[in-house]
């Protein structure tokens, strides 16, 4: 046995592939959690993959500091040793070697040759690991220094309507952080960047933009800013440098992603944004603008293409729960998160004295470093019977893992990477073996990645079922569709269902979504029955995934709106319109309303005690319009008492929506009579403020003066 010690480098082995099998627990561990929560929101599932993808950055840490707890996990080895090449932690080798003839044995050779034949492989695997580190590090670097340069080349954007507009958005959400607009050169993707000082960077033809259009960007942007997107994705970056070498790492990375766009869609949406329109901006921005590459590790961009599907549908399903997470559940999540990783950090895996030997994948990549490197002087047909006697001690284990070894080399194309240790494991705990890959190769699925085979077995995609899909009139469906489709149960019976009742364009995506939503051939009855034909699919999904019913239809009947469209039938039930909100509304003096109306006021929670606070502020012959844009920027009857308290009384309506809109408040218009402007108008007071001016400038120009006019 070839001693660690004669090898520079050996001894890093067994660390990294300790940190490979703990951070594939504690992301398993994540993955899992945020299965479990599929119906909850994405704030939840986004913050379950912060939280695992920190415990993988604490590990080194934790490793470094924490006193070592031995455990004793892994077999002693009896018996020679095999003969195999030294394996490393990122690949393992699958081709197991074939006995030789007797004739063919080596001469044994020196320990001292030994080194000498071997001393590069661990010092290798280190460069490699290190420099591929070392690149990641390059890559952020030039990614927050292409953010300061775009910063550098940009505008600051000083018009008043578009200070409004995003003070109205961050009001909305809430936002008290102060962010810098920026104009870029080009049609560059928006995008928020900026760890300390946040910053919004805008295309230069977003002028052209509606103003609902600058609305939902701003508020999706700023949406950003609020949670801290630049910072989570920042640490997902990190891990993804740190453990490059680690696909899991890079699929929570992506899955954050994922969750985190889908979570500022969430808080757009619950702002008041309606569904349909965003989604159209959504198309038409990840249409017409594009993503700076140079910056793109350090920038959060509003719409990437490839995702641009899933979020069309995530955002038109009405049934989604958009809510944030609560400050105890978040808590109890990084508590359970610490009482995994603390302990994994500390443990230190050891052999067992006098136990029975073994061979297997798994547990030579954790022994100490005595059986990653192999001895070749060992004569080859003794190691031929060596191998067959620890197979036959082995049992099942070894069986198991030549099973699943042949069937990953017929199904891997020539020229794949061999897989890592961490896919082999993940395949082994969801029951892939030869013959389940066999089955799923007579379906025409030759090259399958360790991730598909993994997805594919977990939900219970067999060859029949991929036959039985692709007969049904989709062909070979890919891996990923595949798994949707089988998730939500998409049957054959099921899509013939969907085009005997019109809908013939299926894609494998429109059918499993509107399987999850519960879309079938009785609700498609039941919607024709109440006069809702020629349909589109986007449009029953939606329909159906809010609960729209005959209870419901005819309670809108009965309140007086008979005819409404299937998406405004869709947002009313959304938004929950009932009838006792209807007769409220008509209480209050604002009968037949039209439907845009119903959902504005419904959506800024427009009741009684609102209004009847505006009258008693002096607020008299109010309308349905006036209410919305009274509410919709924030005007209560405290804040018209604030303002009567530094003399401005007597405002109309569209002057309160006017000085709320620009952010004038009694302790503004107190700063500037302090400088000395007293008695401002409103107007007056609405440009002071939308131009930026307020008691500091003042008082600085002023000092300015008293030094050059002594």
């Amino acid at each position: 046995m070839i001693s660690p010690a004669l090898i520079p480098g050996a001894e890093w082995l067994p660390l990294l592939a300790q940190l490979a099998l703990k951070s594939t627990l504690i992301l398993l561990v994540a993955w899992m959690a945020a299965t479990a929560l599929w119906r909850s929101s994405a704030a939840v599932r986004h913050m379950v993959w912060c939280v695992g993808v920190a415990g993988v950055l604490a590990l080194p840490l934790f490793y470094a500091v924490l006193p070592a707890w031995n455990v004793t996990v892994l077999p002693a080895s009896t018996g020679a040793p095999v003969a195999a090449p030294a394996v490393s932690t990122s690949s393992v080798v699958l081709d197991e070697a074939p006995a030789e003839d007797p004739s063919d044995a080596v001469a044994p050779v020196s320990e001292e040759g030994s080194r000498g034949r071997y001393a590069w492989v661990p010092r290798a695997a280190v460069a490699v690991a290190a420099g591929g580190v070392v690149a990641g590090l390059v890559w952020l670097a030039l990614g927050f220094w292409g953010v300061a340069r775009l910063g550098r080349r940009a505008q600051v954007v000083r018009d008043p309507a578009w200070l409004r507009t995003a003070t109205d958005a961050a009001d909305q959400l809430g936002l008290r952080r102060p962010v810098l607009l920026l104009r870029a050169r080009g049609a560059v993707m928006p995008a928020t960047g900026g760890l300390l000082w946040p910053s919004v960077v805008l295309p230069d033809t977003a002028d052209q933009w509606p103003d609902d259009r600058r609305h939902a960007v701003l508020a999706h942007e700023l949406a950003h800013v609020k949670r801290f997107d630049t910072l989570t994705q920042a640490l997902a970056q990190v891990a993804c440098v740190l453990f490059w070498w680690h696909p899991a790492v890079w699929y929570a990375a992506k899955r954050l992603r994922i969750e985190r766009e889908r979570a500022c869609d969430d808080l757009v949406l619950r702002a008041g944004t309606r569904a349909s329109d965003y989604a159209g901006h959504l198309l038409e921005i990840a249409r017409s603008h594009r993503g700076p590459r140079l910056s793109a590790a350090a920038l959060v961009s509003m719409a990437r293409p490839s995702q641009l599907e899933s979020r069309l549908l995530w955002v038109l399903d009405g049934a989604r729960v958009r809510g944030v997470p609560s400050a105890r559940a978040t808590l109890l999540t990084v508590a359970a998160a610490l009482l995994l990783v603390v302990p994994l950090s500390a443990m230190r895996p050891i052999a067992a004295t006098g136990s029975s030997g073994g061979n297997g994948l798994f547990a030579a990549l954790l022994e100490d470093g005595q059986d990653v490197q192999n001895d070749y002087a060992q004569d080859r047909k003794t190691d031929a019977h060596d191998r067959a006697k620890d197979r036959a001690v082995d049992g099942a284990d070894a069986g198991a893992d030549a099973s699943v070894e042949a069937g990953m080399k017929r199904g891997r194309a020539p020229g794949d990477t061999i897989p890592t240790v961490d896919e082999l494991v993940a395949m082994r705990a969801v029951g892939v073996d030869a013959a389940y890959i066999a089955e799923l190769r007579a379906a025409g699925y030759t090259v399958l990645t360790p991730e598909e085979l993994i997805s594919m077995r977990a939900t219970g995609v067999s060859g029949r079922y991929a036959a039985e899909i692709a007969d049904a009139g989709f062909g070979r469906v890919d891996a990923e569709d595949l798994v949707g489709m089988r998730a939500v149960d998409v049957t054959p019976a099921y899509v013939a269902e969907l085009r005997s009742n019109g809908f013939t364009n299926l894609t494998p995506e429109l059918v499993t979504g509107m399987r999850a939503v519960g879309v079938n051939g009785d609700y498609m009855v039941f919607l024709r029955r109440n006069g809702y034909t020629g349909l589109s699919a986007d449009e029953v999904m939606g329909m159906r995934s809010v609960g729209v019913d005959a209870d419901f239809i005819q309670q809108m009947r009965d309140a007086g709106y008979d005819r409404l469209s299937a998406e405004e039938l869709t947002s009313f039930r959304a938004l929950r319109v009932t009838p006792e909100f209807l007769r409220e509304l008509e209480r209050l003096g604002f009968p037949r309303l039209s439907a845009d109306e119903v959902e504005s006021m419904r959506s800024l929670n427009v009741n009684a005690d609102y209004v009847a606070q505006l009258r008693a502020a002096g607020l008299q012959g109010l309308d349905a319009e006036t209410v919305i844009d009274l509410r919709s920027v924030g005007v209560t009857s405290a804040y018209i008492r604030e303002l009567a308290e530094v003399g401005l009384t007597g405002l109309t309506a569209e002057q309160l929506v006017e000085l709320r809109g620009a952010r004038v408040t009694a302790a503004y218009v107190r700063e500037l009579e302090a400088a000395g402007f007293r008695q401002l108008s409103a107007d007056e007071l609405v440009r002071l403020r939308n131009s930026g001016v307020d008691g500091e400038l003042i008082r600085s120009r002023t000092r300015e003066r008293v030094r050059q006019n002594p």
